[in-house]
Formats: C-alpha cells, sequence, structure tokens
C-alpha cells in the first residue's frame, strides 16, 4: 500500500470515527449531560407527556404528543392500533378514561428547565404544586398522564396536567366522554388525594341523564358529569 493511499484511508477513519461519536452523544445528551438544554423552542402551548424530573437541576425531559379525547380519541385508536381484541380498550386502556395519546413520529424529545413554572396537577386545579409531587404523579402505576405546558422565551411558565389517575378497577367513561370537561354536582366531606379515593354515591349510579362520576377536586371528593366531546 502506497502512503498516498495510507494516508487517504486515515482521514476516511478519521471522519467515521468522528461521525459514529457525534451521533452517539446526540443520541445520549440527556442521559449524561442533565443540565445542557436545548436550542431555544419557539413560544407556544405544546401537548407532552413527562419522561423524567431532575428535581436536583429542576429540569425535566419532555416528549411531544397528539392528545385525543371523547370520539375522537376512540376513532383514532382504532385506525392507529393494531389489536387482536374485541374491544379496542383492552388493547388502549386510557380509553377507559376518555383519552388517548399519540407520540409523535419520529418522537421528539427535549430537556428544558421548569424552575419557574406554575404547576397544577388534574386534581389541584386552583393550588400550586412542588416539583417534588409533579414527579410523584408521573411515576404513578400503570399511569400515562398528559400534560399541557406553556413556554415564553425558551421557559414554562406552566404546566397543567391534563389526565386523571384513577386506582379503581371498576372506573370507565362511556364511549364519546372525557373528564377534560365536567359539570359539578355535588361536593361530598369526603376526603381523597387521588380520584380513586372517591366512590360515586349510589343515587346518582342509577341516573341515566348521565354517566356521573366521582374525582377528587382541591382534596374533596366531588360528583361530576362528564362531558360529551
Amino acid at each position: 500500500m502506497n502512503p498516498k493511499t495510507s494516508t487517504i484511508i486515515g482521514i476516511a477513519l478519521l471522519f467515521f470515527i468522528g461521525f459514529v461519536y457525534s451521533g452517539y452523544r446526540a443520541g445520549n445528551i440527556i442521559k449524561t449531560s442533565p443540565t445542557q438544554f436545548i436550542p431555544a423552542m419557539a413560544d407556544g402551548v405544546y401537548y407532552v407527556q413527562i419522561r423524567e424530573i431532575d428535581l436536583a437541576n429542576k429540569s425535566a425531559v419532555f416528549d411531544h404528543i397528539t392528545y385525543f379525547s371523547g370520539m375522537e380519541a376512540f376513532n383514532s385508536a382504532q385506525h392507529e392500533v393494531k389489536c387482536d381484541k374485541k374491544e379496542i380498550e383492552e388493547c388502549v386502556p386510557t380509553l377507559k378514561y376518555g383519552y388517548y395519546i399519540r407520540p409523535s413520529d419520529p418522537q421528539s424529545s427535549f430537556l428544558i428547565g421548569i424552575s419557574e413554572a406554575k404547576i397544577f396537577l388534574s386534581t389541584s386545579k386552583t393550588q400550586l404544586v412542588s416539583l417534588e409531587e409533579l414527579k410523584n404523579v408521573i411515576s404513578l402505576p400503570e399511569y400515562r398522564s398528559a400534560f399541557v405546558i406553556e413556554i415564553k422565551n425558551n421557559k414554562i411558565n406552566k404546566i397543567e396536567e391534563i389526565t386523571r389517575y384513577n386506582n379503581l378497577q371498576s372506573f370507565g367513561l362511556p364511549k364519546g366522554y372525557s373528564l377534560d370537561n365536567y359539570r359539578v354536582e355535588k361536593v361530598t366531606q369526603d376526603s381523597c388525594k387521588l380520584d380513586g379515593d372517591c366512590k360515586t354515591p349510589p343515587e346518582y349510579l342509577i341516573r341515566s341523564n348521565c354517566p356521573y362520576a366521582s374525582i377528587c377536586l382541591d382534596t374533596k371528593c366531588v360528583v361530576v358529569c362528564p362531558g360529551a366531546k
């Protein structure tokens, strides 16, 4: 092999190694550099899931999603999810709660600071919660949570949970209904932390004018009429 050929092969190898390393580093930047934020994002409102929260650095990794509720959720899931079972709800459990989440394609993740964000959970629409409480929520078993975030000047001003965790196996909403909006029928004196802590009184279960359900709102169980969509 002559010196000229060796030089060309050496340069090619250097470029190849550099290319592979750059790809590896880009794919692992979230894991290796939790304080290195991505370039500025456009101001606006985004539907997201929270992949992880770094309490020490007050930052979070978000995934963009498309969020459907009501009949749109059922229709989208039926067209997009391969399901060999009789009922689509068996393949997409969130449909029992009236929503369906479609990840972005390709899935896009971003890391951003949340130290100044006002955080609202679905169980506390009027009360701010801490980052620790938010982290606890996204870690609840078998819960596919979704949030709306508001970004301004590459900072998140607001994080609002739009889905609800319900650990009651018997809980479910009829097709086309969701808890994105609801009408409060009765505020009880029963204390709660999660929707699963609340039970719907029998006198509401037998009514036919609405599929009444009970949810937790500001530490009290309330009976609501879910909205149809």
